[in-house]
């Protein structure tokens, strides 16, 4: 077992440890959420959060993805890198501040304040974080992810449970718990020290936006995808559908989680791409992709047979029969499995425009689908929409990036696989009877077809454990 797959086997380990705990928080504060607030509520709630997402690709300029790119790049200061992207991200943030205050005169949104107090935290976090990992500060990543957990969790208790605060309870602690993690860093890691508030490398400051501008636009194309869904479903339907919708969405979470760790420890483990053979890069990249994709379809697989069990234990009241959504929105993520680590290409030979044009045609599609078969069929049209726009940019990836690498992308066995999990998905929903034994022969076929993972994997704990033996 090469070196390569130690180091990307032990950082997924890391990040995973590190990204877990936030995850596995939206999962076990679920049921105080769904007993405390209305379906109404938490659809208010998704909405600020949403919209949150929305303005944090122009507020910060992605700039943090910059950052991340640009200190792993030895030649390149990094005191200079970090100094650029805070104080660009600053004045684009105080642009976007006064901006959304005029808007709000007219529009008067009740919560306007509270969503730009979350995009500047996050903001915050989001910058340190990225800087944290592109000097491979693993260990501290893990802390500081526990850390954002456990305030988290805390806020949630004291703001919702114990002071019933309700939307604004929930908004409150998640502030807190991107704003007390950022000053631990800042203090700890001595970052005052690092930025130079009065000086500006303008050709490093140029090379930084020329990477992250396009990457704006891919975000937003992206929010399109991901969440354009929650304001047409405000649109034609209500918050409390909102609501449900967002519930739903949270059980695929588990399976985003997994494609943006290995996605961050591919990148990492690629920082010198190019100055690799392009025979080894292949082989390396090859068996990567392949683990990936397969892991992808056998989680997926396993999460739909889990769909309503798991909603039966984390949704109260009207928040239960929302199961039903989570199926193709699982669906869709699984389509971003068969790509993940195909698209981290773009950023390593520096060609994003290919994630932004991808993007794009994938937004416009679900665009055009929510607003045919949302007044049609209501929420389930939102969920088939994103399934359809994922497996389109899944699709124009997979042929796109042969431009940059050339290796088999096994088409036919990403179709069977597509085709295995589209018709488990089908079968959960509309047909209720006999559920559990088709569902589990469906995901034990899935597990038979995508059999080398299991075997790679046996081979490779062998490996380790023979070698403690002889130690």
């Amino acid at each position: 077992m090469n070196s390569r797959v130690n180091y990307f086997i032990k950082n997924t380990g890391i990040f995973l440890l590190g990204s877990f705990g936030s995850k596995f928080l939206s999962f076990l504060l679920l049921p105080v959420y769904t007993s405390i607030l209305s379906t109404g509520q938490y659809g208010q709630v998704d909405l600020v959060t949403t919209t949150q997402g929305l303005l944090f690709p122009i507020a910060a300029l992605s700039i943090s993805e910059a950052i991340f790119r640009f200190v792993m790049n030895d030649e390149i200061d990094n005191k200079s890198v970090l100094s650029n992207g805070a104080i660009t991200a600053f004045f684009s943030y105080v642009c976007t501040f006064f901006v959304a205050c005029v808007i709000n005169v007219f529009l008067k949104w009740e919560y306007m304040y509270w969503m730009l107090g979350l995009l500047a935290s996050s903001m915050v976090y989001d910058i340190l974080t990225n800087y944290l990992k592109a000097n491979q500060n693993s260990k501290k990543y893990v802390a500081i992810g526990v850390l954002y957990t456990l305030i988290n969790l805390s806020g949630n208790i004291l703001f919702l449970v114990v002071f019933r605060l309700e939307v604004k309870g929930f908004l409150l602690a998640l502030i807190f718990s991107y704003l007390m993690p950022s000053i631990l860093i800042f203090f700890k890691e001595k970052i005052y020290k690092q930025i130079r508030v009065f000086y500006v490398d303008k050709k490093l400051a140029q090379r930084m936006l020329r990477y992250s501008l396009p990457l704006i636009f891919t975000s937003l194309s992206w929010w399109i995808v991901t969440s354009s869904d929650k304001y047409m479903l405000r649109y034609f339907m209500s918050n409390s559908d909102v609501g449900i919708y967002s519930i739903a969405s949270k059980i695929p979470l588990i399976l985003q989680t997994l494609i943006s760790i290995f996605q961050t420890v591919w990148q990492i483990s690629t920082n010198q791409i190019h100055d690799e053979e392009p025979e080894k890069l292949k082989e390396n990249f090859v068996l990567f992709t392949r683990a990936f994709r397969q892991t992808g379809f056998i989680a997926g697989s396993a999460l739909i047979v889990l769909t309503q069990p798991l909603m039966m234990i984390l949704a109260r009241n009207d928040f239960y029969g929302g199961w039903i959504y989570a199926p193709f929105l699982i669906l869709s993520v699984t389509f971003s499995f068969s790509t993940g680590m195909v698209s981290t290409l773009y950023g390593a030979f520096e060609k994003n425009s290919g994630v932004l044009y991808s993007v794009l045609v994938g937004g416009g599609v679900n665009i055009i689908l929510n607003a045919i078969m949302i007044p049609k069929i209501g929420i389930m049209g939102a969920t088939v929409s994103t399934a359809v726009s994922r497996l389109i940019i899944a699709v124009y990836r997979l042929k796109d990036t042969e431009r940059l690498l050339k290796f088999d992308r096994e088409y036919g066995t990403v179709a069977i696989n597509c085709f295995l999990i589209t018709a488990q998905c089908c079968l959960l929903i509309y047909v209720r009877r006999i559920v559990y034994p088709v569902q589990t022969a469906i995901f034990i076929v899935i597990c038979l077809y995508n059999r080398e993972i299991f075997s790679k994997g046996i081979r490779y704990i062998s490996n380790i454990l023979g070698r403690n033996r002889i130690v």
